[in-house]
């Protein structure tokens, strides 16, 4: 499961861990959340979901773009037929994404599972489960979890005047039951809608679908130059013997979010994948990162520089028990 590619000239060592295509587990009440670049049923056709219908549609298509799931032949879709849940075939390159705005934690620890099992370890399956939840922390008008009435919720359809934001897809009620994976996961990390606090509850939460029981968590700070060493040494020894590291960081210091450093923290967790080695510099060596996040556009792979992503961490994880999940496995 490893892919060691020849390096680039600036870079001594360049490993990855292949996140090929396979099918997990989805429910048409989280799909939406689910849904990458494009889904294809098991006729080849490719398929989007109809808001009109409420439904997934598999459309007569000419070919996919970067932007959409479908093209339209002639500027218009020609609906073949309503796809049965057991026919999607959904790509990974986009990992697992988070069903919930809170629950980024249980997400990328489904992805270190995932990994580990495509990687030949022995991993427990997560069994899906039920239950009932708000989507956000905002969409709780009075923010009391405990009033679950209509007049509760912000984006109700039952609500006389109804302003839907970037919260959710209108769709979704602001409170409603989802069956997935995630909701299993949330369980086993402590997880509330107002995210996973503890970082070492994710480790003992992976451990406790493996066999092998290694995964555990540090505190690692930018502002010790020896744990540039430490983390590089981690991820590395990690990614060679395929096994996937989760990053607690602050996404308001993060590039590929077009965020900014500012006062306002917004913890998040994302998965590591694969590390390029700089040759000369450190501080430049380049990761692969997963990110679980629901929003399109911030899904998925994408990289960011050690010296970026330990002062994102620094941030996030310092005295809260850990901002790096790894495992426990001899450096050499």
């Amino acid at each position: 499961m490893i892919d060691q590619s020849g390096p680039d000239p600036m870079f001594e060592a360049d490993i990855r861990l292949q996140v090929p295509e396979y099918t997990f587990e989805l429910s048409f009440a989280s799909l939406p959340y689910y849904l990458p670049k494009r889904l294809i049923d098991i006729n080849g056709n490719l398929v989007d979901y109809c808001p009109e219908l409420r439904t997934f549609m598999a459309y007569e298509t000419t070919g996919t773009g970067e932007t959409a799931s479908f093209t339209r032949a002639n500027g218009k879709r020609t609906r073949l037929y309503t796809v049965e849940e057991q026919d999607l075939t959904p790509f990974t390159e986009e990992g697992v994404v988070q069903v919930t705005a809170y629950n980024c934690g249980p997400a990328a620890a489904l992805q270190v599972l995932d990994l580990l099992h495509l990687g030949g370890k022995k991993v427990l399956p997560v069994p899906s489960t039920s239950k009932e939840l708000w989507y956000a922390y905002e969409c709780c008008v009075d923010h009391q979890p405990t009033d679950v009435s209509p007049a509760n919720q912000l984006h109700h359809e039952l609500q006389e005047e109804v302003v839907y934001s970037d919260t959710h897809p209108p769709w979704l009620a602001c409170y409603t039951n989802y069956t997935d994976r995630q909701v299993t996961m949330m369980e086993e990390t402590g997880t509330t809608w107002l995210g996973t606090p503890e970082v070492q509850k994710m480790a003992e939460a992976i451990n406790s679908f493996c066999e092998e029981r290694v995964y555990s968590s540090c505190d690692l700070s930018s502002q010790r130059e020896a744990d540039f060493h430490t983390l590089q040494k981690i991820t590395l020894a990690n990614l060679q013997k395929g096994y996937p590291l989760i990053f607690m960081v602050n996404v308001r210091s993060l590039k590929s979010y077009r965020a900014t450093d500012t006062e306002k923290l917004v913890r998040h967790y994302i998965t590591a994948i694969g590390y390029r080695k700089h040759k000369t510099d450190i501080h430049k060596d380049v990761l692969t990162v997963l990110d679980p996040n629901y929003t399109p556009g911030k899904r998925g792979k994408y990289t960011v520089t050690l010296e970026e992503l330990l002062y994102s961490m620094t941030q996030a994880g310092l005295d809260r028990n850990g901002n790096v999940v790894y495992a426990d496995i001899p450096l050499r």
